[in-house]
């Protein structure tokens, strides 16, 4: 009930879609991407394509727990930043302040895009997947 709570207006059958089809089509797409390369004789650089896997898996990844940890999130779709409301009323520097000291984990304050970003954090799936992934579970065991 945790996650569902967490997750605000997403539903929670949506994201388990999302989950199923990073998954499982995976296989499907590179094998329907590598018939179109064929037909159509053009080349793409598969480093891309698994960048591109990577990084919404990582989004998606920290979505998830980010909303199991009880954090109302959003964003993780269309690009690999996920934004996430600060617990209790807190100030996004505080919680920034907060994530760096306790979790070892640099976000970047709300505030820093203007007075509509007060009251939140953001979060970036840039970068190595597994770094991602370390960074999230950081970050939950101090919102524990």
């Amino acid at each position: 009930m945790r996650l569902i709570r967490g997750l605000g207006k997403v539903l929670w059958f949506e994201l388990l879609w999302k989950v199923l089809i990073l998954v499982l089509v995976n296989p499907l797409f590179q094998d329907v991407y590598q018939t179109y390369v064929a037909s159509v004789g053009v080349s793409f650089n598969s480093g891309i394509l698994s960048t591109f896997l990577s990084l919404k898996g990582a989004a998606l990844f920290a979505v998830l727990f980010l909303a199991a940890a009880g954090l109302i999130v959003s964003g993780g779709e269309n690009s690999p930043y996920i934004w996430a409301r600060t617990p209790d009323g807190m100030g996004s520097w505080e919680f920034f302040d907060l994530l760096l000291e306790k979790a070892n984990v640099v976000t970047t304050p709300g505030a820093g895009f203007g007075p509509s970003g007060e009251g939140y954090i953001r979060v970036t799936a840039f970068g190595d997947a597994q770094a991602t992934q370390e960074a999230v579970e950081r970050i939950v065991s101090v919102l524990g």
